[in-house]
């Protein structure tokens, strides 16, 4: 997340999510709640979005992925998630993606 004024906010996601399809029952996910001011953003990704890699074989990573929300807050979410791939794109250059990236982009209104 990165609020309004600019700050980063990380939320652990570890304990909110499992992979798709391979449990019925998945009564185990926990919940989150946080507050969402106007002009905050949140953006929740899949793992093929950090993992993605450059021609050193070096992943994008967590650190990247918010530098680009952070530079691109005060816009859309449309113009958000577009920094965010267009900030992919560039690292990874030509490098084919092994994972799908999937981003949400919320921006409070």
């Amino acid at each position: 997340m990165v609020r309004v004024n600019g700050a980063l906010e990380r939320h652990n996601t570890l304990d909110l999510g499992f992979p798709l399809g391979l449990e019925v029952d998945i009564s185990f996910i926990g919940e989150a709640r946080v507050p969402l001011r106007s002009g905050d953003v949140m953006v929740a990704y899949t793992d093929g979005t950090t993992e993605a890699m450059n021609c050193a074989g070096v992943a994008f990573g967590v650190e990247r992925l918010c530098d680009a929300v952070r530079t691109s807050h005060v816009k859309p979410a449309g113009a958000i998630r577009e920094a965010v791939l267009s900030s992919l794109r560039k690292y990874i250059g030509g490098q084919h993606l092994l994972d799908d990236v999937s981003l949400l982009v919320i921006k409070s209104a």
